[in-house]
């Protein structure tokens, strides 16, 4: 016996999705749906949600996967602390070597 119809409805009648679902913000960093200026329920429709982050250091938005070293730094801003801390060690390593002379 078939019924002659979907039991789901007409899987091309997109009637009951919300407006919102086709036009919403999207992060400028990744073209992801922006949830810091939204609140909808993306998992319901499978939209991929921003996970970006702000760095302490320099304050852009960056995508999470900068922030793999330190996580409230992202990448460019540990290895520029991280070349200055390697300079000042250098420095008090020569200052003391210089010293002993």
């Amino acid at each position: 016996m078939s019924l002659g119809y979907w039991l789901g409805g007409d899987p091309a009648d997109d009637s009951h999705i919300p407006d919102w679902v086709y036009e919403y913000e999207r992060c400028e960093v990744c073209d992801k749906a922006d949830i810091r200026t939204q609140f909808y329920d993306f998992s319901e429709y499978d939209i991929d949600v921003c996970d970006c982050v702000e760095c302490e250091s320099c304050g852009e938005l960056k995508e999470f996967e900068d922030f793999c070293n330190v996580a409230e730094i992202c990448d460019s801003c540990f290895d520029i602390e991280d070349e200055k801390y390697q300079k000042e060690r250098m420095e008090k390593t020569l200052a003391r070597a210089n010293e002993r002379i």
